[in-house]
């Protein structure tokens, strides 16, 4: 099927900190500025080997999602899943950035992103 029209039955938002101003005694204060929303994706557990192949770089990872353009990702960022088409337990649930590769898939390609869970689902599944 190409890409164009193969579904992505996952929603995520893209949230980044900032610094954003210094406290009365030096600190740095920090903010979680949204970076993007509505982005559609697909995820899915990470296997066995990749697991392996980070934890060789001294890298968590226990869930990749693909895109279908590069997404507006940096380490660190905080990626949560607001909508669910298929009813698997991913909503709610927030994930820390860690990686990208693509991934050729049939007629097209596919950005592969990797995160290691953050928390449990917050929102109920639907």
């Amino acid at each position: 099927m190409p890409l164009p029209r193969m579904p992505m039955p996952h929603e995520v938002s893209i949230q980044r900190l900032s610094y954003d101003g210094m406290t009365e005694f030096g600190g740095e204060t920090t903010a979680l500025q949204m970076v993007a929303t509505e982005l559609k994706c697909f995820v899915q557990n990470a296997s066995s080997v990749e697991i392996e192949r980070f934890r060789k770089r001294q890298m968590s990872v226990s869930t990749k999602m693909y895109f279908t353009s590069e997404p507006p990702l940096r380490e660190g960022d905080e990626v949560t899943v607001t909508r669910n088409d298929k009813g698997t337990s991913y909503i709610g649930q927030r994930f820390e950035f860690k990686a990208i590769d693509d991934a050729t898939a049939g007629f097209g390609i596919l950005w592969k992103a990797f995160f290691d869970r953050k928390s449990n689902p917050v929102e109920p599944v639907v």
